[in-house]
């Protein structure tokens, strides 16, 4: 399976991070040999993988390799050490197969505190 400009995809990875002006984490996974091609680290979103091992198909792997169609989901804090909400997202061949997947993970954190305050905050004035 070949994807035209993956490579290139790769290399900009830490670029488009970095102009998301978040902490974002990225990955992309091999779909055949389901190995790490490339990382990238968000500030304290810290991704398990490194590029080169091998990668469990979960649910959501599974999912997004099965219909071709993009997975999100919430991920509590222990997974990454801070809340984060992510998305597995399929890229398709020249015979639209899913050849790779790319896994990007935004941290909640900020969110998260927000929401609470504001929740402290409609509590003190009731």
């Amino acid at each position: 399976m070949h994807i035209t400009n993956m490579d290139a995809f790769i290399a900009s990875l830490p670029d488009l991070l970095e102009v998301l002006g978040e902490d974002v984490a990225a990955a992309v996974v091999s779909v055949p040999a389901m190995n790490v091609l490339a990382k990238a680290d968000g500030i304290k979103l810290r991704t398990s993988f490194e590029v080169g091992m091998r990668v469990d198909i979960n649910e959501g792997i599974e999912k997004v390799i099965r219909t071709k169609k993009s997975f999100v989901s919430l991920t509590p804090p222990h997974a990454y050490g801070v809340p984060a909400k992510g998305i597995v997202t399929p890229v398709l061949d020249e015979q639209s197969e899913v050849a790779a997947i790319v896994i990007l993970v935004k941290n909640l954190e900020q969110y998260s505190r927000s929401c609470f305050n504001l929740t402290l905050f409609n509590v003190s004035i009731e």
